[in-house]
């Protein structure tokens, strides 16, 4: 009972911690998946308005809008396909870490058979894993990808050291993050408690630990930090916590203590629910998305789109949209921003928007009863969008030129590699198989994983 209620608290941990990179995305009976890569768009989330305060409205699918095209489609321009490189996923099977990719035959890398998590660098190279030690504590352990000798980063003790919380039997990592071009993978803490009672827990550290070095580094103490994200050349990180943002060096020195004012959390129970945050490609600035208005959980409340540079300048203003629990999802490249919105007061009724990130033009793209989630491919000009209880997403285009989507048996969320390219799971608890999909219906079996949810991927240069 209790590992089931602490591999509960694991996957609630990172759908928390995704509020800054991938933000939460469950539909029913789903597996939402820490396998994140420098590709990977945006989820937004649409949470429906509680029970009581729901009129009965006769439900329609939805529907695209009479809406003219925007006018951003005459200019439009074919995106930039990038150099294809190798696509290498290492994934965990028989709780073991196995690596493959599209130049070698699949070849198991460890053989401790109590493997639950593994994690992948940018360069494909080295390989981070957890392994399950007694009452639910974890050890830290590497390899390289060409399989040799594994060794020890951070025992369970370790980990205990790094928290003295009354009455904890241990200490655990999560959302472990890879630090952009580097060895480093940073971390927050999490105490085990006695009990199997489930307790969520706010991220208040920050730490960084140097897989080449075997060298562990405190950024924040607890109490000090929080959630982060690392910005893309991995020189900065934004750490953000209910109370507000601060922008840092990878080292751990102050940029901006308090980065942007408004910026906070909103308390949704037994969790919190974290401003939209995404770095610039050019790693100069952040873009935010905050909750504005007196009562954030009123549909019609709004939210303020912010740029906050990083080299101290003030906070520029980009737009106010009239969005829902202030959920957007900004485009990879910064352009355009997707939101719902839901213009009755007592409705389940959305709309979905797309609009332009610094121009005035707003276009209403679809609206009915029934939307549930949004995601951005990596051209920034695709999206997908899901209807409520549905297994597979619709395929849409900025400029509402519609396409089918392989209907493949996705039971988990999309993890894009390149723009027509992506990664999910079929099957279900205890048969998991992994998949690599095309937009064509091309569909490649990578491995059947068995009990086993956990994968990690990067496209890296050609051998």
């Amino acid at each position: 009972m209790r590992t089931k209620a602490r591999r509960l608290l694991w996957l609630a941990m990172l759908l928390l911690v995704g509020a800054c990179q991938t933000p939460p995305a469950p539909l029913p009976e789903l597996v939402t998946l820490p396998a994140p890569a420098p590709t990977q768009a945006l989820v937004l989330t649409a949470t429906a308005l509680p029970e009581w305060m729901r009129t009965p409205v006769t439900e329609s699918p939805a529907e695209l809008s009479p809406t003219p095209l925007p006018a951003w489609c005459e200019q439009l321009l074919s995106p930039a396909i990038p150099p294809l490189g190798v696509l290498r996923v290492a994934f965990v099977k028989d709780r073991d870490v196995w690596i493959w990719d599209e130049n070698q035959t699949v070849q198991q890398l460890t053989h401790h058979g109590d493997v639950q998590q593994v994690y992948l660098s940018d360069d494909g190279q080295v390989l981070a894993y957890l392994r399950a030690g007694p009452n639910d504590t974890v050890d830290l352990w590497q390899i390289d990808s060409s399989g040799q000798e594994p060794r020890q980063a951070i025992s369970a003790a370790g980990f205990d050291r790094m928290r003295t919380e009354p009455e904890q039997v241990g200490v655990i990592p999560f959302d472990l993050t890879w630090i952009p071009g580097t060895h480093r993978l940073a971390f927050n803490t999490y105490p085990l408690l006695p009990g199997e009672a489930i307790w969520i827990y706010v991220p208040d550290d920050l730490w960084v630990f140097d897989l080449d070095s075997l060298r562990t580094f405190t950024l924040f103490p607890k109490g000090q930090g929080g959630h982060f994200s690392f910005s893309p050349d991995g020189k900065l990180a934004a750490v953000f916590s209910p109370a507000g943002l601060k922008i840092m060096k990878a080292n751990g020195a102050i940029l901006m203590e308090d980065a942007l004012e408004g910026f906070q959390a909103l308390g949704l129970g037994d969790y919190y629910s974290y401003p939209s945050l995404q770095w610039a490609p050019d790693s100069q600035s952040l873009i935010v998305a905050i909750p504005s208005g007196q009562d954030p959980f009123q549909p019609q409340a709004g939210a303020v789109i912010w740029r906050v540079p990083v080299d101290g300048s003030q906070p520029e203003l980009v737009k106010e949209i009239p969005a829902y629990l202030a959920q957007v999802s900004f485009s990879p490249d910064l352009t355009r921003l997707a939101y719902f919105h839901q213009p009755d007061q007592r409705s389940s009724g959305r709309e979905l928007h797309l609009t332009e990130l610094d121009g005035d033009e707003d276009f209403l793209f679809l609206r009915g009863e029934v939307m549930e989630r949004f995601q951005w491919l990596p051209d920034s000009q695709h999206f997908l969008y899901w209807e409520i209880d549905a297994w597979l997403p619709q395929l849409a285009h900025i400029c509402q030129e519609a396409a089918e989507f392989p209907a493949f048996a996705v039971r988990s969320d999309i993890h894009w590699v390149d723009a027509t390219r992506f990664l999910f799971l079929s099957g279900g608890d205890g048969a998991w198989e992994l998949n690599l999909g095309a937009i064509d219906g091309t569909l490649t079996p990578i491995a059947e994983l068995g009990e086993s949810y956990a994968f990690a991927f990067q496209v890296v240069g050609g051998e």
